[in-house]
């Protein structure tokens, strides 16, 4: 099973801390690199160039300097994941000034292994045609690091080669919003076969969808904060089931809540783990949505 790319994937998602699978996908990745037929030059490997009017091939092709064939992209995403694998497992700092830490590119001392290896992934990173853009399907910004940007709604970080964890409000993560295709009663969701809400009337959320496809270790719901008493004791809450009540920072869906190991914490940190560990298992008892990426949610 672990000598097939599917096969370990699945290990990979249900073995997120294993350094040792991640490498052997990205191996697995890299015996699948062929070459695609190059769709310039239709695999002649010659273009064509205007004289007088008339077509000559004489040239070598641009885009596949004359080979015919293009990179299917396995073994770029292969580099990637091995290169961040590296990073994340580096005992060795910059002989910069200010350490090991993410520099931009312009910043690098260029002197030592890690920034060689950052100079490499911000290379291959490109969100323009690189593996930047491989992440844009979750409908997420994907990030390196989160010191890229001050907004920390509806993003993903990606580390080791896939995505480690998510911030967006707790809706966008698991759901249960009014379904916008269909604005109409549940029963008449039903009759018109809405696929974007699976016939319930309500969005089931992105993370339904993440927890199959990446080995998210971390999800935080920017929106939520539990219930501080005395500041030494944290609480959650489940939502209000009457609708004129006032939902709050500190209520949670009922499949979330039930999935809360704990009613209290002693520190903040331990109730935010908690919910992060809830919403993941949430997301693996939901059937992910079967809509594109363009249709709302």
């Amino acid at each position: 099973m672990l000598n097939t790319k599917d096969g370990l994937m699945a290990a990979i998602l249900a073995n997120p801390a294993e350094d040792g699978l991640r490498l052997a996908y990205a191996d697995c990745l890299e015996m699948e690199e062929a070459g695609n037929e190059c769709g310039r030059c239709g695999g002649a490997g010659r273009g064509p160039v205007y004289v007088d009017g008339q077509t000559e091939v004489r040239h070598k092709c641009p885009t596949c300097s004359g080979s015919g064939r293009v990179s299917n992209g396995c073994a770029v995403r292969a580099e990637f994941i091995r290169l961040q694998v590296e990073l994340a497992g580096a005992s060795y700092a910059c002989t910069g000034r200010r350490g090991h830490e993410r520099k931009p590119a312009d910043r690098l001392c260029g002197k030592c292994r890690v920034c060689e290896l950052r100079a490499v992934e911000g290379r291959l990173w490109n969100p323009i045609g690189g593996i930047g853009e491989l992440f844009d399907v979750y409908n997420l910004r994907s990030r390196l690091s989160w010191e890229e940007t001050a907004d920390e709604s509806n993003i993903c970080l990606v580390s080791r080669g896939f995505i480690s964890e998510v911030r967006a409000p707790l809706a966008v993560l698991v759901g249960g919003e009014a379904c916008r295709k269909c604005y109409v009663e549940p029963v008449t969701w039903r009759r018109a076969g809405c696929t974007s809400c699976n016939y319930t009337g309500t969005t089931t959320g992105i993370a339904a969808r993440l927890v199959r496809e990446q080995p998210v270790e971390k999800w935080v719901a920017t929106d939520k904060h539990p219930l501080a008493f005395a500041a030494v004791r944290f609480f959650w809450a489940a939502r209000p089931r009457h609708a004129a009540w006032e939902e709050l920072s500190f209520h949670l869906p009922e499949e979330v809540h039930a999935a809360l190991k704990h009613n209290a914490y002693d520190t903040l940190a331990d109730a935010m783990d908690d919910l992060s560990r809830a919403i993941g298992v949430a997301a693996r008892k939901t059937t992910p949505n079967n809509r594109s990426r363009d249709e709302p949610s």
